[in-house]
């Protein structure tokens, strides 16, 4: 697993908007089954790969995804 953080975001831009709130969230999901297809589906990895490593991908029973997301409340002056 390739792991990225984003750069770092100005709290205020040229234009006076500014940052009021930031909040971070983490958790583990758990996929089995048809949840699984369903989000290779949704990506562009299911168009790119070869059969093989697709039937691969199709053929797990559960997956344990990372999800690590940043929300931020800009705000007009």
């Amino acid at each position: 697993m390739r792991e990225s953080r984003p750069p770092p975001v100005a709290t205020q831009t040229a234009a006076g908007i500014s940052c009021a709130q930031s909040s971070s969230c983490k958790f583990e999901l758990p996929l089995e089954g048809a949840a699984i297809t369903d989000l290779f589906k949704m990506t562009p990895h299911y168009y790119r790969v070869t059969e093989e490593a697709k039937a691969r991908a199709l053929a797990l029973s559960s997956l344990t995804l990372t999800v690590d997301v940043r929300l931020e409340l800009w705000r007009k002056p």
